[in-house]
């Protein structure tokens, strides 16, 4: 086949799929090297170099890592929004000015992330049972580095740079591969955040290589204080729930860890890594889903067809995928003799399947909503976030209770969260329900202007 011709082929392939399916179907075919990697390393690699003592460990790290780089990871989420607005726009300067502010901010969230890590350093290797210290210091340093990656990773995705994005995706896996085997089986769970950091530079040197228009000196920073209060609105609504959602994501695997048994965190970790395989589609077209929104919401066109497809893409991998994890999850943790271990835990393997199908239509919903700068969802997920981690920390916690409240009293809410595993993952799958109502049924979705707060 010419090279004409293959042009032609891809140009109707891309026009009838339409951008958002086109670069997921590129996305999603060039991620399987990502997937596979992940499968790998975690699910091969880690158990078999890990003892259950530290593999309960690496799920509570990643999540400390994604809410300590939360603040950046928030102004990234406003600057995709507002540089895309201004892209659309044809404005330089301005995006040159979110990008030497967003520099600015990550250097001032290092210097604070530091600080926290430092005062707060015998907290968590206590509560995550850390004996040794060099953990902590790769902790610092990834947290710094991911403290950058947002920048070059918001550039790419406002500009709508996406087979650039894919390259990346490309670049990324094999970094880590290559990372995890040498670092992993000598220095372990220390191996393992060093294999994360180093992973997030190569990415993110080559996503500021294909933007480096931008950060040279042939544009004048723009001034944006014009749209400041509408800036201000996006962070305040949008902001206050992902700061929710960060919090939750940090509270489910540190309460597991810290008032479940080693075997059952380490447990909960394998389920974990195979439960969450319906999100590799969400993780396929989210990165496009929201920068298309948003320019055709800049543009006055609909965006309702974007989120119908994606809640039903979403269900059609993981409805099936719970059904099969229903039947074969037993069978697939008695694979391996580093797997067969916690083979007790393979009925969480669809449990969190169904949490990560829901988590995936909650956040099509917030990339829709966010993207056409609606906030009518805020009454119902801050409330529905807030109360998960309360019930999660509290009742996982309840022990600290036994002492201090009537015998009666303590034994009944004792009764209530039984095995403390299966407590917290029903409590997560309720959770994830009940946001992902308005997703499913519209209930929420109003006008241009819906209040938030």
């Amino acid at each position: 086949m010419t090279m004409p011709a293959i042009r032609d082929l891809k140009q109707k392939a891309k026009a009838k799929l339409s951008p958002l399916w086109w670069y997921t179907a590129l996305q999603f075919a060039s991620g399987k090297a990502a997937d596979v990697v992940n499968l790998y390393v975690g699910a091969f690699l880690i158990p078999t170099v890990l003892s259950a003592d530290d593999l309960g460990a690496i799920v509570p790290l990643r999540m400390i890592i994604a809410y300590a780089v939360f603040p950046m990871g928030l102004l990234a989420g406003v600057a995709v929004k507002f540089l895309n607005a201004f892209h659309v726009g044809d404005d330089r300067g301005r995006v040159k000015a979110v990008l030497r502010d967003m520099a600015v901010a990550a250097l001032a969230f290092s210097v604070a992330a530091l600080l926290i890590l430092w005062i707060g350093s015998d907290f968590v290797r206590l509560r995550l049972k850390l004996e040794n210290s060099a953990v902590l210091l790769w902790l610092a340093a990834t947290v710094v580095i991911s403290c950058w990656t947002p920048i070059p990773d918001a550039a790419a995705q406002g500009l709508m740079r996406f087979r650039q994005m894919i390259v990346a995706g490309l670049i990324r896996p094999g970094a880590y591969l290559l990372l995890a085997v040498l670092l992993l089986p000598r220095f372990g769970v220390a191996g393992f955040l060093a294999a994360t950091a180093g992973t997030a530079c190569v990415g993110a040197a080559y996503l500021a290589w294909t933007i480096r228009e931008y950060l040279g000196p042939g544009i004048a920073p723009g001034s944006y204080r014009e749209v400041g209060s509408e800036i201000r609105r996006y962070v305040r609504n949008a902001g206050a729930v992902l700061l929710c959602v960060a919090l939750v994501n940090v509270v489910e695997p540190w309460t597991i860890r810290n008032f479940t048994s080693k075997m059952d965190s380490a447990g909960y970790y394998m389920a974990f890594m195979f439960g969450q395989i319906p999100l590799y589609l969400s993780s396929a077209f989210m990165p496009f889903l929201f920068p298309l929104v948003s320019a055709r919401h800049e543009s006055g066109e609909s965006t309702e067809a974007l989120l119908r497809q994606s809640v039903a893409a979403t269900l059609a991998v993981g409805i099936p995928f719970v059904i099969l994890a229903v039947f074969c999850g037993k069978g697939l943790m008695d694979l391996r003799g580093s797997w067969r271990t916690y083979d007790a835990h393979a009925p969480f393997i669809w449990r969190i399947g169904v949490v990560s199908t829901l988590q995936g239509i909650v956040m099509a919903y917030l990339s829709h909503e966010n993207g056409c700068r609606r906030f009518g969802y805020v009454k119902l997920f801050l409330p529905a976030l807030l109360a998960e981690a309360v019930v999660l920390y509290v009742l996982m916690g309840w022990g600290f209770f036994e002492t201090r409240l009537p015998r009666g009293v303590w034994e009944a809410v004792e009764r209530l969260v039984g095995s403390r595993l299966d407590f917290a993952v029903w409590v997560m799958m309720a959770a994830r329900a009940l946001m992902a109502v308005p997703a499913l049924t519209g209930l929420t979705r109003g006008g241009s202007d819906a209040s938030g707060f």
